[in-house]
């Protein structure tokens, strides 16, 4: 997966609402709902996943940065550490 520094801008600067393409888009709605609501994942949220063209193993990966993300935001959270917006 290529860095892109302008979407990362929007995403910071606009939250998750913001303009993105497809499979950025199929990504950042994944990651959102795994990260609020992880019981709530059904395979029916992989759909968008794999229309937007990944591949299992790039579906795991996604669901392993998501989680590592969320498990440490929680973990400093815990700590006291101020989350950014």
């Amino acid at each position: 997966m290529t860095r892109e520094p302008a979407a990362m801008q929007a995403l910071l600067d606009e939250g998750i609402g913001t303009a993105l393409p497809p499979r950025r888009r199929a990504i950042v709605d994944f990651a959102a709902k795994l990260t609020a609501t992880p019981g709530a994942i059904t395979g029916a949220d992989l759909a968008p996943l794999r229309a937007a063209g990944l591949e299992d193993l790039e579906v795991l990966d996604l669901i392993h940065a998501i989680a590592m993300f969320a498990n440490a935001n929680r973990l400093m959270q815990s700590l006291g550490a101020s989350v950014a917006p």
